[in-house]
């Protein structure tokens, strides 16, 4: 496939989400959507680039805190802990599941951040 048809195909995708999101019945939809596939690519990324590692140790930390509730840690508030307990509780501890969460949390700032901006514009 010639690289020109790549780039003709890659730059009417971007104009398609730029047309979206200047549109006023569709920006919310086509932000959420944009959020969430750039939070998914991400998650996809660290489980491909993480899996010949270990888990990092804070990371490790959380998990371990997060099995033993309390309204306080040491060195984290308690709110990581329980959002970490209740992710653990739904999904299986292991890596992906990890990435997974912080690419949730990603997807969502960038979404509320659009949704900010827009009420500050």
């Amino acid at each position: 496939m010639p690289l020109k048809s790549i780039d003709a195909r890659l730059l009417a995708v971007f104009g398609r989400i730029v047309e979206g999101l200047c549109d006023p019945a569709r920006r919310n939809r086509v932000a959420l959507l944009a959020a969430f596939a750039y939070a998914a690519i991400w998650t996809l990324y660290a489980t491909v680039a993480k899996s010949s590692q270990g888990i990092n140790a804070d990371l490790g930390d959380m998990v371990v805190w997060a099995r033993n509730l309390a309204w306080g840690y040491p060195k984290y508030p308690p709110l990581a802990g329980w959002i970490l307990a209740g992710w653990f509780a739904v999904f299986p501890t292991v890596d992906w599941a990890y990435y997974l969460l912080a690419g949730l949390n990603l997807g969502i700032g960038l979404y509320f951040s659009f949704l900010l901006a827009g009420a500050l514009a």
